[in-house]
């Protein structure tokens, strides 16, 4: 499980909760300056909620056999008029309360008034991103593309960039029916 460093699990939320879900995020997008999506939202009494689902802790606990704790959640609401195109990148950097000093921490930033600072590998190989989708993706609208493997290596320069890319992607489309 999890041994390419991604997995697709569809049909978590029913479409009534994606609905229900999108209705309190649009008006909370709405009340941004930007549209395009928000972080920190693990303030929310909402996304809290969702984040500690046990379907979703379930998913953790099979890659890591255990529950892990929900630290962050970033809202990517990509539409026709908020729209954009990521490079191939890893991400490196986590949200901390102070900065960590040591071997491979660092350079930080600050988000949104939190800290963020590139952690090392053995700190983010205890790290698991899920990504949930609220309508489909497909692979006409922006889907997330992985390189199968690249969790395993932590990439430096733009040449080993380059190498990674070359190889073959998954595109991660997901449905919205549940």
């Amino acid at each position: 499980m999890f041994a390419a460093g991604f997995e697709i699990v569809e049909g978590v939320f029913t479409t009534d909760e994606c609905e229900e879900i999108i209705a309190v995020l649009d008006h909370k997008i709405s009340l941004l300056e930007s549209r395009a999506g928000a972080r920190n939202l693990m303030r929310d009494p909402l996304i809290s909620k969702i984040a500690a689902d046990e379907r979703l802790l379930s998913i953790t606990e099979r890659a890591f056999d255990r529950p892990l704790v929900p630290f962050k959640a970033t809202l990517f609401q990509k539409t026709g008029k908020a729209n954009w195109l990521v490079a191939w990148h890893q991400d490196t950097a986590l949200p901390v309360e102070r900065i960590p000093s040591g071997d491979g921490w660092g350079p930080s930033s600050v988000k949104n008034r939190i800290n963020f600072v590139h952690a090392p590998t053995e700190a983010l190989s205890k790290v698991l991103a899920l990504r949930i989708h609220l309508d489909a993706s497909t692979h006409t609208n922006g889907p997330l593309r992985v390189i199968p493997g690249s969790h395993k290596k932590r990439l430096i320069d733009d040449g080993e960039f380059g190498e990674w890319t070359r190889r073959e992607a998954v595109t991660c489309c997901v449905g919205k029916e549940a």
